[in-house]
């Protein structure tokens, strides 16, 4: 148990740091991650069939950034 808490303290401490130097002005664009944008258009390489159909599609569009122009 101690070691389970000692990890735990730890795995915090980490996770603050983290975060305080994220909020940073120099690490604005990172953490826009705007380099991202578009990174998932080519990911699922899909037709007509889509497996799941027109619904699991449309569930999937928040996840992959899909719109019904691009597809």
């Amino acid at each position: 148990m101690g070691n389970m808490r000692a990890n735990a303290e730890t795995a915090g401490a980490l996770v603050a740091a983290v975060l305080e130097e994220l909020v940073k002005d120099e690490h604005a664009e990172l953490v826009a991650a705007n380099h991202l944008s578009g990174a998932t258009r080519w990911s699922v390489c899909s037709s007509e069939r889509f497996p799941g159909g027109k619904e699991a599609k449309e569930r999937l569009s928040w996840l992959l950034g899909w719109s019904e122009e691009k597809n």
